[in-house]
């Protein structure tokens, strides 16, 4: 990061929020400043909620696939409904984000093994439009801080 602002580049920091936007805020700032490097900052889902990067995706589906979604948020509800005789204490943990959003493309994409690898995070094609609606509203608070740091000098 020094590197890069000293060769007048601008280093970009794009950080899940969690629980507590404010308290992620104050802790990447105390950071910038302990180690004397400039970034400017963004906290997933949009710089104003707490949220991670799967709240972000969960509002950009593409409209199409609400329905997968929808399946899922009854799984949520009908999952906590259930006793485990011997397990306590009830309810049952709902899956994490992370979990939801695998199974979205898990449900999306096909059984092949090849399509099976386009489901690791690692593989995931975030710019494909028959997953991600990437006119979404949503995105306007990330597209305006990446637009406002990334612009080309020459214009």
């Amino acid at each position: 990061m020094r590197t890069m602002s000293a060769n007048g580049g601008i280093n970009l920091v794009v950080f899940d929020a969690d629980d507590d936007i404010e308290a992620r805020r104050k802790e990447l700032l105390a950071i910038k400043e302990q180690f004397g490097v400039e970034f400017e900052l963004f906290l997933l889902p949009n710089d104003k909620e707490a949220g991670a990067l799967e709240d972000m995706l969960e509002n950009i589906i593409n409209p199409n696939n609400k329905p997968i979604f929808e399946c899922w948020e009854g799984y949520e509800k009908e999952l906590v409904k259930l006793d485990i005789p011997g397990r306590t204490p009830p309810p049952l943990t709902t899956p994490a984000k992370k979990t939801k959003i695998y199974g979205y493309l898990e449900a999306y994409h096909g059984e092949t093994k090849r399509e099976k690898e386009l489901i690791k995070e690692a593989n995931r094609n975030y710019a494909d439009p028959r997953l991600w609606d990437l006119d979404a509203e949503y995105l306007g608070a990330l597209k305006g801080f990446l637009e406002r740091n990334l612009e080309d000098e020459n214009n």
